[in-house]
């Protein structure tokens, strides 16, 4: 049977340009070095860039996914010179899907289908999802497969477990895949993907049931994926003033009081996931990794515990550690026992560390994890990093039956409207992000100004012509 070896990857940006070269250390990570190397790369990005340029989209964007492909392909290059090919690259507001294959794995992209939907303020992309569900042709008598990546980015805060839940249902509703010419981060189109005279393979009509969901599937042979900052916390409450105190660090004790297991007993996705009211029918490998979210300070590959403190002010960056830009000694650590060791970790002391950053899926028999863990912290955001490696197989005629019974039913009717709803959404983020780009950017205040003065100096113009 043929196999295609993936790599999942979730990260908030915290709306920063990522550092090439550090991201470059993590993408391939040594824990999952006895992981192939893999076909397929996928990031799933959850506050790109600034608002306002996610909003404005286009250009504005290009410098942010371009960073991701300049760091796969450091490593890539690195690790034996493979060749990545940037097959879809598209956001919806501030959440962002970034997918890489092979360039021998390309030639066997048959259509590309692409979805999205808003849950932030009036259905806006600040939260959202966007996905990709991507045909390879099957080897000789084999079908063709269906891979499905989805980015999600839902509603924080501890006590918004209810509007979490609210904005799955929503993104279940809303995100439609429909078939769309994929571009890659150049913003060329991708080769495999043709004009719709050479590639009929999907149907263009807006008839419900050529489109596909979440959920819905043409063929039993499809696989889902789902990656995000799911935002699902450890508390239902904030934390008091020295709750603190008794938060996780490194430890491989696991009957320590402070090894990061005493935490999970009390996350909010497993509780509400089993519950049935949320992320219905996905699966999840077993988390043995600390907590996601949230580090108030960079990474420091000091094993001495870090200041904290109560006297210790907040907002005075002073006494806080610095990143040691060693990079290279903590992937040296994930060939150890214990990855996480020569790790320190600082918490933000105003919210409960929680396990937000989570990759699930539908569970098939052809589906294999390898390997799921948190990667090494960045010095640009409060989040870590977290991957899946995984294989997939597009098994032959002779699997078929393995295969069967696996289309799960949507547990939320399509929306009638979602293609309406979220062309409307798309033209209030555009006056949005024009707005926020005019006031928040150095280069829209310029352009504010000079904007002002032509008017000011027209008005003045159009007086004298008058005679005042």
């Amino acid at each position: 049977m043929t196999l295609l070896d993936l790599r999942i990857l979730t990260f908030n940006c915290a709306r920063a340009l990522i550092d090439v070269s550090s991201f470059a250390l993590l993408v391939l990570d040594p824990l999952f070095a006895n992981t192939v190397k893999p076909d397929i790369v996928v990031f799933s990005l959850q506050e790109i860039a600034p608002i306002a340029q996610s909003f404005l989209g286009g250009s504005y964007l290009r410098p942010y996914f371009g960073a991701f492909t300049d760091a796969l392909n450091i490593t890539a290059q690195a690790q034996g010179g493979h060749v990545y090919e940037n097959i879809v690259a598209k956001n919806v507001g501030m959440t962002a899907l970034i997918v890489f294959a092979k360039s021998d794995v390309v030639d066997r992209v048959r259509g590309i289908e692409i979805g999205g939907a808003g849950v932030g303020m009036v259905e806006m992309g600040n939260k959202g999802a966007v996905g990709a569900r991507i045909r390879w042709a099957g080897s000789g008598e084999e079908e063709d497969t269906y891979t499905a990546f989805v980015a999600a980015h839902l509603a924080p805060m501890e006590n918004a477990v209810q509007r979490r839940n609210e904005d799955w249902r929503d993104i279940v509703r809303n995100l439609v895949f429909t078939p769309e010419r994929a571009t890659s981060t150049s913003g060329t189109s991708v080769r495999g993907t043709l004009d719709d005279e050479q590639r009929p393979l999907l149907s263009h009509t807006d008839s419900p049931s050529s489109h596909h969901t979440i959920y819905s599937s043409s063929t039993t042979r499809s696989y889902l994926f789902l990656a995000g900052d799911l935002n699902y916390r450890t508390s239902n409450t904030p934390p008091s003033s020295n709750a603190y105190k008794s938060w996780p660090q490194p430890t491989s004790n696991r009957n320590s009081p402070h090894h990061f297991s005493k935490f999970l007993s009390s996350d909010q996705l497993t509780r509400e996931k089993d519950a049935g009211h949320t992320l219905h029918h996905l699966e999840e490998a077993p988390i043995d990794f600390p907590p996601t979210y949230k580090y108030e300070h960079p990474f420091s590959s000091s094993s001495e515990p870090q200041e904290t403190d109560s006297e210790r002010d907040d907002d005075d960056s002073s006494n806080a550690p610095v990143i040691t830009n060693d990079l290279q000694a903590a992937r040296n650590a994930r060939f150890s026992k214990d990855p996480y060791a020569t790790e320190t970790w600082v918490w933000a002391k105003h919210r409960f560390p929680s396990w937000c950053d989570r990759i699930l899926f539908f569970p098939a028999p052809a589906l294999q994890v390898h390997a799921y863990a948190a990667l090494p912290i960045l010095s640009t955001s409060d989040h870590r990093p977290v991957a899946l490696a995984a294989t997939i197989s597009a098994s032959s005629a002779s699997d078929a039956s393995a295969q069967e019974g696996q289309e799960r039913e949507s547990p939320f009717p399509v929306n009638p409207l979602w293609k309406r709803e979220r062309e409307q959404a798309r033209r209030r983020e555009l006056v949005a992000g024009v707005v926020l780009y005019l006031v928040t950017t150095n280069e829209g205040r310029m352009i504010a100004l000079a904007v002002g003065v032509g008017l000011l100096a027209g008005v003045l113009a159009f007086r004298r012509y008058l005679g005042y």
